[in-house]
C-alpha cells in the first residue's frame, strides 16, 4: 500500500511483506516490543508526560494572533511524539522544515502512488526526498557487536528517545535490513502514526468549535476538576469519567471520520461464508465504516455527528457503547499505540480548550470543513484549511497531567 507513495527499496517491500521466515520472525518480535513499550505502565507515563510537555510548551509559544487549526496540530503533535521518540539532540521533529515537508507528502500519500508519474506535483516527490535524506542521518543499522551496541544504547538513554528507537534498530539489523531498509521501516513508523492522529485530533478540535454547548460543557468539566484558587491535577488514564463529554467526543470523531482498513496477510486458502475465495498469498483488506454506520449497532441517526451516543442516561460514559467501536484493532489484533493516542488527543484538547479562545476572523462564520475523498491512511483529512483567531483566556487555570493507574 504505502511501497511506491513513500519510496520503499524491494529489499524492504520483501521484509514487510514477510515473504521467508526471517522477515516473519521481524514483524512478531516488533509487534512484541510495541506491546510492551506503549501499554499502560511506567513506560506509557513516561511518554503521555512527556509528550504533554512539549504541547504545552507549543501552546505558549502561539501568538494572540491567528493560527491555521490543522497546520499546528500536526506539528505540535507529530513533533511532540518524534521528540520523545527519536530525541531532541540530532532528531528531526524539532525542525520545522522538516515537519513541513513531513505534512505536506504524507497527507498526500495517494497521490504519490500514482502510476503515471508525470501527474505527480513536483513539490510532493521534493517534500519525501527531504524527508527521506533527513532520516537517513541518523544512525543507521551498522554491523557492530552486541556488547558495543548495548553500550551505545545505555550511554544514549534519553537523548535518542530513551533507547527504544535504537531498539528497534537494532531489531531491523539483526533480520537484515539495510541501511535503506532501515530509512524505509522509520517513515513507516512516522505514516502508520502521524495522519491518523493529527486528522483525528484536528476533527475533535473542529466539532468542538462548531458546537458553542459542546464547547461550554466541556469547559465546565475541566472546571470544576479544581476550585477556583487551585490547580487541576488530570489523570489522563481516568479521562473517560473525569471528562465523558470530552472522551465521548474523541469517540464519535473515530466513529464519524475513520476510514480504517482491516488488513490481513493469507496464509492459507480460505473460503468466507461459502461464497468468498481468499487464495494463500492474497492480502485481505476489511473495510470497518459499514460497521460505524450500521443502523442496527448504532441507530437511525448514524449519520448524524452525536457524541451523546457514548454516554449513558445519567450523563456518565457507557463503556459497552466503546466497545461496539472498530478503530485500533481487529481479529484479535489491537494497535499498540492506542492508549499513547488517546492521551496525546485528550492532552491536546485540554490545554487548548483551557487556554485559548478561538473564533473566526472578522466578518466570517465558522464552517465545518468537509472530508477529502483521496485519504488512504485510515482517518479522513479536512479538506481544506481554518484559520481562526486567538486570544488567551484570563481564566484560565494552572493544569497538570501525568498517568498514574
Amino acid at each position: 500500500m504505502f511501497r511506491k507513495s513513500l519510496g520503499f527499496g524491494k529489499f524492504s517491500s520483501a521484509l514487510l511483506q514477510e515473504e521467508d521466515e526471517a522477515s516473519r520472525q521481524l514483524g512478531h518480535h516488533a509487534s512484541r516490543m510495541f506491546r510492551e513499550e506503549f501499554i499502560p505502565g511506567q513506560r506509557l507515563r513516561h511518554y503521555a508526560e512527556k509528550v504533554d510537555g512539549y504541547i504545552l510548551s507549543d501552546l505558549e509559544k502561539v501568538s494572540t494572533d491567528e493560527i491555521n487549526v490543522e497546520d499546528w496540530v500536526f506539528k505540535c503533535l507529530v513533533g511532540a511524539v518524534g521528540k520523545v521518540i527519536w530525541g531532541t539532540s540530532d532528531g528531526p521533529f524539532q525542525e520545522t522544515k522538516f515537519l513541513t515537508h513531513l505534512r505536506h507528502f504524507l497527507l498526500n500519500v495517494r497521490e504519490l502512488n500514482n502510476p503515471a508519474t508525470w501527474f505527480i506535483d513536483k513539490s510532493l516527490v521534493e517534500s519525501r526526498r527531504i524527508v527521506r535524506e533527513r532520516l537517513a542521518q541518523l544512525s543507521s543499522p551498522k554491523r557492530d557487536s552486541q556488547e558495543s551496541r548495548d553500550a551505545q544504547a545505555a550511554a544514549q538513554g534519553e537523548k535518542r528517545g530513551g533507547g527504544f528507537l535504537d531498539r528497534i534498530r537494532r531489531l531491523c539489523q539483526d533480520h537484515g535490513s539495510t541501511p535503506e531498509g532501515w530509512t524505509d521501516y522509520q517513515l513507516l513508523l512516522i505514516a502508520g502514526l502521524g495522519p491518523n492522529i493529527m486528522s483525528a485530533t484536528t476533527w475533535l478540535v473542529y466539532h468542538i468549535l462548531n458546537d458553542h454547548q459542546l464547547l461550554d460543557s466541556i469547559r465546565r468539566e475541566i472546571d470544576q476538576l479544581g476550585n477556583d484558587d487551585q490547580d487541576v491535577a488530570i489523570d489522563l488514564s481516568e479521562i473517560s469519567e473525569i471528562c465523558p463529554i470530552l472522551h465521548a467526543t474523541w469517540l464519535e470523531v473515530l466513529r464519524f471520520h475513520g476510514t480504517f482498513l482491516a488488513g490481513r496477510y493469507v496464509r492459507e486458502d480460505t473460503t468466507l461464508a461459502d461464497t468468498y475465495h481468499l487464495p494463500k498469498g492474497s492480502y485481505a483488506l476489511a473495510p470497518l465504516t459499514p460497521h460505524h454506520y450500521d443502523r442496527t449497532v448504532w441507530g437511525d441517526d448514524v449519520d448524524e455527528f452525536k457524541p451523546e451516543r457514548f454516554l449513558a442516561q445519567d450523563g456518565k460514559f457507557d463503556p459497552d457503547m466503546k466497545r461496539k467501536l472498530r478503530v485500533f484493532g481487529l481479529f484479535g489484533t489491537i494497535c499498540p499505540g492506542r492508549f499513547l493516542a488517546t492521551n496525546m488527543a485528550m492532552s491536546l484538547a485540554i490545554r487548548l480548550i483551557s487556554t485559548l479562545d478561538m473564533r473566526p476572523r472578522e466578518g466570517e462564520e465558522f464552517v465545518m470543513p468537509k472530508e477529502r475523498k483521496d485519504t488512504v491512511v485510515g482517518m479522513m483529512t479536512p479538506d481544506r484549511e481554518v484559520v481562526m483567531r486567538v486570544t488567551r483566556r484570563q481564566s484560565a487555570k494552572r493544569i497538570s497531567m501525568t498517568w498514574k493507574s
